[in-house]
């Protein structure tokens, strides 16, 4: 698995830059493949960045157009949650977003502001990619829960992330086993540290 975070311009301990491709400025980091899960080295406040521009593909789109993290099906709303239950199966099993696309990347972006919280793990699993873009808003997605420990986005396969903050939840911020790459954001102040990566 990897991460790549683009245009770098400030890591907050823990985080080792291990190597910077050239040119494009695109820094790859690692801590043992940046293993940041350990809170006597991450510590609440985890890993935090800001980066320049993503430069993404143009991909199939889904937009979320609700705060509330759990989805309501049915309820007319786009979730978070139903928006990744639809690119990961690439059909509209949730009526309240489009289908994802299994040729193409799917690219969730928001018509909203505000904080999301996730009741439990989001997997992204779609094979095809899942970009989680938060441009023209501020968008927070946490799993701030005192009840369990959750990482609101779990990364299987292939995903992107930019322009989010991710904070405070009561897992990881992220956990990833596939491949991940972020851009122009924020990931701080989750109790078990900012990123895990396998």
């Amino acid at each position: 698995s990897r991460v790549i975070v683009s245009n770098l311009v400030d890591v907050r301990l823990p985080c080792q830059v291990i190597s910077q491709a050239q040119p494009s400025g695109r820094w790859r980091l690692g801590l043992g493949w940046l293993a940041l899960a350990l809170g006597a080295i991450a510590g609440p406040a985890g890993l935090e960045h800001w980066a320049g521009s993503p430069g993404a593909a143009l991909a199939a789109a889904i937009v979320v157009n609700t705060l509330d993290g759990q989805g309501v099906s049915g309820d007319g709303a786009c979730s978070l949650p139903e928006a990744v239950q639809n690119a990961n199966l690439n059909v509209a099993s949730a009526p309240d977003c489009p289908a994802g696309s299994s040729v193409v990347p799917d690219l969730i972006t928001f018509s909203v502001s505000g904080t999301i919280v996730i009741p439990s793990n989001l997997l992204l699993f779609d094979a095809a990619g899942v970009i989680i873009d938060g441009a023209g808003q501020a968008v927070t997605i946490t799993g701030n829960r005192p009840d369990a420990v959750v990482t609101p986005l779990f990364v299987q396969a292939s995903a992107e992330l930019h322009r989010l903050t991710i904070a405070d939840s009561s897992g990881l911020g992220v956990s990833n086993i596939g491949s991940l790459t972020v851009n122009q954001s924020i990931i701080k102040g989750n109790a078990l540290g900012g990123l895990a990566n396998a």
